[in-house]
């Protein structure tokens, strides 16, 4: 006689349901990741963001902005909510008006949950042609979906420099 070859239900059980319990231990701390890794991914764009006018000004010589836009495809700095979107443009024609020409990169915001407030309610940062920045400020971007969880939290010097810190968002 043949032996059969396969699982026994009660093998089968087993698995399953060693397989839930580790499932069910995993899962949240998943989550915490892809959400803790949605802050450092905002965080970095705007980092980025930061750096790259700040070297366009040196390059250039020139003012270059970055500012809040909510809606991408229009020629103006508008919105209130920089997880909404900025852009980075130089202002060539000096008339204080963005222009198709004037702008070097557009960032689109996710409309998700994290959010990225200014503390001095600042629409527009702006850097010189030396590198430094004509205002300081202060980034925090947190999780709206969590409180008291690790966020970053983004400094601009008089200086130019940007720098990002770990905090504990309210």
């Amino acid at each position: 006689m043949k032996k059969a070859n396969g699982f026994t239900l009660v093998e089968l059980m087993v698995t399953l349901a060693i397989a839930a319990i580790i499932l069910t231990l995993g899962v949240p701390s998943f989550r915490d990741l892809i959400q803790n890794n949605r802050i450092t991914t905002q965080s970095n764009i705007l980092v980025g963001f930061l750096q790259n006018a700040r070297l366009e000004a040196v390059k250039r010589n020139r003012t270059v902005h970055v500012c809040i836009d909510e809606s991408p495809a229009s020629n103006s700095c508008d919105g209130s909510n920089w997880q909404d979107g900025f852009k980075l443009w130089i202002d060539l024609n000096n008339n204080s008006a963005v222009d198709s020409n004037e702008v070097i990169r557009v960032h689109q915001g996710d409309g998700g949950s994290i959010d990225i407030s200014e503390a001095a309610s600042q629409s527009q940062i702006s850097f010189d042609g030396t590198g430094a920045a004509t205002t300081t400020a202060t980034f925090d971007v947190c999780d709206t979906s969590r409180s008291g969880e690790n966020g970053n939290q983004i400094d601009i010097s008089n200086t130019g420099r940007v720098s990002s810190n770990a905090i504990t968002c309210s």
